[in-house]
């Protein structure tokens, strides 16, 4: 993608971009064909605002695409296109370190403190599991039924929460799994 936003142009000089010159207020409001090559400026405005050998190109941005769960964009690398007159800009794609990959995952798969029970009750679905505690519930106390079936948010440290764990024999683990599949729901 061509990007024309005016301030968003490249200094090109000798070949080699540089990003982070703006384009100078002389040059203001010249079109892109005339600012990509200078050579039709007078030789004395070139030697007063150093422009000899200078251009500003637009820039095409490439974006990457990254797995988000295993890489991430490097920084920026700028190459000039001489003949198309732009400035391609890319971003090499890095594997992150194990440290940063666990880090990610524990910012996309934090266990919530709460789901709604309409959530829960699809990740159970979705587990096969829904049948299974409900069965496990109409044999519980009558106070546990009404929670199961009237609650609006099920909390992970509930008591009735942490009782079905035991009776499903899960782990912790496996409950927070399901904790973070209901909370994507």
């Amino acid at each position: 993608m061509i990007n024309s936003d005016y301030k968003d142009y490249i200094k090109v000089k000798g070949g080699v971009a540089l990003p982070g010159e703006p384009v100078p207020q002389c040059l203001i409001g010249l079109p892109a064909e005339l600012l990509a090559d200078l050579s039709w400026l007078p030789a004395e405005v070139n030697a007063e605002q150093h422009l000899e050998g200078c251009a500003w190109w637009s820039q095409e941005i490439l974006e990457p695409v990254i797995d988000e769960m295993t890489q991430k964009a490097g920084s920026a690398t700028f190459i000039p296109d001489l003949a198309r007159k732009v400035v391609v800009v890319s971003y090499p794609i890095l594997t992150l370190t194990p440290e940063e990959a666990a880090a990610k995952h524990r910012e996309l798969n934090s266990v919530p403190e709460s789901v709604k029970m309409a959530q829960a009750r699809l990740a159970l679905l979705q587990r096969d599991l829904l049948d299974d505690v409900n069965s496990k519930v109409a044999t519980m106390p009558r106070a546990a039924q009404i929670e199961w079936e009237y609650e609006t948010v099920v909390r992970r440290d509930n008591s009735l929460v942490i009782a079905m764990q035991s009776m499903l024999s899960m782990t912790d683990a496996q409950m927070d799994d399901l904790f973070v599949l209901a909370n994507k729901q």
